[in-house]
């Protein structure tokens, strides 16, 4: 709404009282009549400022005007208009004491801009004093600024003891904060409070997660004694690499291979397995399945002239094949 509009509602509902004027039948009644009509139309010019301020997180207006001089005025009103607003003019103040001049107008909408004006009346209603339209408003709250915490997850060690686990580290709020939580997504589902923690803070947490997770999202987050947020931390996201599949042992038994000797002692066995492998040359391509090694050596005391070895490469399928 403009200026001009927001002063052409407050005149047209400002209280003008109504009057009768019967003939005269003297020149004083008729001068008494003309005076009346011309302070109707010449209202006595006053001087209004508004200033819109917050104290105590209460936003008001302070407003100031200058004492009507005219003999006719018999009271003062401070009237007000919401700017886009239905709500019509208000009477935010009244007085019959003239020496009063200023008023703070409390409470305020935040973010609303009123309008402002000052009158001055005589003792049946009449206007004989009025300001300029002053137009003020305490501009809307901006949210608070929240101080962005450092944040950084990663899943544990490679052994399969420590694939569930998860550790957090973040850097710690410099703004005045009562409570820090560490929050956490599993699987893209809903989130949950992990940890909480009171002044000292911790800067770190080792988390467990169940088995079976695929992706784990974390977020640190400091309120103050309020519960408003004060630092918080961009999202963290962890994937959990799933195990491998622990592969069986093979079972293999070895048995008695016979060596032929006369004049040496039973040897005695040594036995080493050999894993699955492929072997090839330029000729011939060898797979070798689970294969022991058997061999031969010399019983004690024989010498180095006398000592033979047998090597022997049997596959023996356990019960596990």
């Amino acid at each position: 709404m403009a200026t001009a509009a927001v002063l052409a509602a407050i005149t047209t509902m400002l209280p003008i009282a109504v009057s009768t004027t019967h003939a005269a039948s003297t020149a004083d009644d008729s001068a008494h009549i003309a005076a009346a009509v011309s302070t109707d139309h010449r209202p006595e010019p006053l001087q209004l400022s508004c200033e819109a301020r917050l104290s105590d997180d209460v936003a008001g207006a302070r407003c100031a005007w200058s004492a009507p001089t005219s003999d006719a005025a018999a009271g003062v009103e401070l009237v007000r208009v919401a700017i886009g607003s239905d709500q019509g003019r208000q009477v935010v103040f009244r007085t019959t004491d003239l020496s009063v001049t200023e008023h703070v107008d409390t409470p305020i909408r935040a973010g609303v801009r009123y309008a402002y004006a000052v009158i001055a009346v005589n003792n049946v209603g009449r206007i004989v004093g009025r300001s300029r339209t002053v137009v003020t408003g305490v501009p809307a709250a901006e949210p608070p600024s929240v101080e962005l915490l450092q944040l950084h997850c990663r899943a544990g060690s490679s052994e399969p003891t420590e694939r569930n686990r998860v550790g957090c580290e973040w850097t710690l709020p410099t703004s005045p904060a009562r409570a820090l939580t560490l929050w956490r997504s599993v699987n893209d589902g809903a989130r949950e409070r992990v940890a909480l923690f009171s002044t000292p803070f911790a800067a770190s947490y080792g988390d467990v997660v169940s088995a079976g997770t695929t992706s784990v999202v974390y977020v640190v987050i400091a309120t103050d004694g309020d519960g408003q947020v004060v630092a918080s931390s961009r999202a963290s996201r962890v994937d959990i690499v799933a195990s491998p599949t622990t592969v069986p042992t093979r079972s293999t038994t070895v048995e008695p291979v016979p060596v032929r000797s006369g004049s040496v002692a039973q040897p005695t066995r040594a036995t080493t397995t050999v894993p699955n492998t492929t072997r090839s040359n330029s000729a011939h391509t060898v797979q070798i399945t689970g294969a022991t090694k058997v061999a031969a050596l010399p019983a004690a005391g024989n010498s180095g002239a006398d000592r033979s070895s047998v090597d022997v490469v049997r596959t023996v399928r356990g019960a596990s094949d």
